[in-house]
């Protein structure tokens, strides 16, 4: 018996392509991942060039 992977890619995409990375998350301030991810980039960079 051969399976279809056609809904398992559309479910993996979905996850991974909105519900991770778009989606706001209430744990991380109601961002979204990606600009979670970006603010906190810009806060070690700022702390990396206070030091310095």
């Amino acid at each position: 018996m051969h399976r279809s992977r056609k809904p398992e890619r559309e479910v993996f995409s979905y996850i991974e392509g909105y519900y991770n990375r778009i989606r706001l998350h209430s744990g991380i301030g109601y961002r979204s991942p990606l600009e979670f991810e970006k603010q906190l980039e810009n806060k070690m960079r700022s702390k990396e060039s206070f030091v310095c």
